[in-house]
């Protein structure tokens, strides 16, 4: 998961970076610093995406197209 699809996950879900920390179990600074780039664990980056996807996020990473949808009926 890049900075992007990060921001794009909780942009499509409208949630904060508080409430995906929350979600996801981590440290609300977790989710600032994968959204600015900053090396975080893969741990780390596992538990925010799967914290995501169970809400609906879908995330795409195909050829040069990246990014995230949701799927219909979630949210």
């Amino acid at each position: 998961m890049i900075p992007e699809q990060l921001r794009g996950a909780r942009a499509l879900l409208g949630w904060s970076q508080s409430e995906t920390a929350t979600r996801a179990g981590v440290a609300p600074i977790s989710v600032l610093k994968l959204e600015t780039g900053q090396i975080v664990s893969e741990k780390l980056s596992l538990a925010l995406r799967t914290a995501l996807e169970d809400a609906g996020v879908v995330f795409i990473d195909h050829d040069r197209l990246v990014g995230v949808a949701l799927r219909k009926g979630a949210a």
